[in-house]
């Protein structure tokens, strides 16, 4: 069983890392602040939770060495162009919803809270940026339970802090008696922002 010791200032430059990629506005970021507007701060929640589900399991996957998207450029390919499908799966989902007619108070028509953690926690682990970001660091192919731990528990901190901050300001005033008319521009806003996101995945 290989070892993995880590230095100091490689964990540090490891949780740096992620820190700014997860404050980057991107696909969870964007998932996010569509719950928390379209829906509820609790939904926001949830799909913070399944974020920080899904980034610590990429975690453990690149730092065990046991993730073949890193290594595989067919597979690292493939898994680019599904991600992309599923952001543009989010923006047809964002469009039905501003272009339903009599639609229900947005709360009743979005997802449940569980199918929000669902829909977060696909959109953590498929992102191919995340993955990335673990395979490239000095900290990869550990076998260690401590070099799995010291990764995979600031990932969740990190990812549950920040997006559950997210949440609570993304949702700050959506709560209300907010005018149908507004969900529904905010629907269409996520449209453009989730195929942006698309088209820029499949350029990268």
């Amino acid at each position: 069983m290989s070892q993995l010791i880590l230095s100091r200032s490689d964990l540090l430059a490891f949780i740096t890392s992620y820190f700014l990629l997860a404050a980057t506005p991107g696909p969870n970021f964007a998932l996010v602040s569509n719950a928390a507007m379209t829906a509820s701060r609790k939904h926001a929640l949830s799909a913070a939770f399944g974020i920080a589900v899904g980034a610590t399991l990429i975690a453990i996957l690149i730092v065990s060495g046991r993730s073949v998207i890193v290594y595989d450029e067919q597979v690292r390919q493939s898994a680019k162009f599904a991600f992309a499908a599923y952001l543009f799966y989010l923006a047809f989902r964002s469009w039905k919803r501003a272009r339903a007619q009599g639609r229900q108070p947005a709360g009743n028509a979005c997802p449940s809270r569980s199918g929000y953690f669902r829909m977060a926690l696909l959109t953590a682990v498929a992102n191919p940026t995340t993955a990335m970001l673990f395979a490239s660091s000095p900290i990869q192919k550990g076998d260690s339970l401590a070099t799995v731990i010291l990764v995979a528990l600031p990932v969740f901190v990190i990812a549950s802090l920040w997006f559950g901050m997210v949440a609570t300001v993304a949702s700050i005033g959506a709560g209300g008696k907010v005018p149908q008319l507004v969900f529904n521009r905010i629907d269409a806003g996520f449209v453009l922002v989730f195929v942006v996101l698309a088209m820029l995945t499949l350029i990268s």
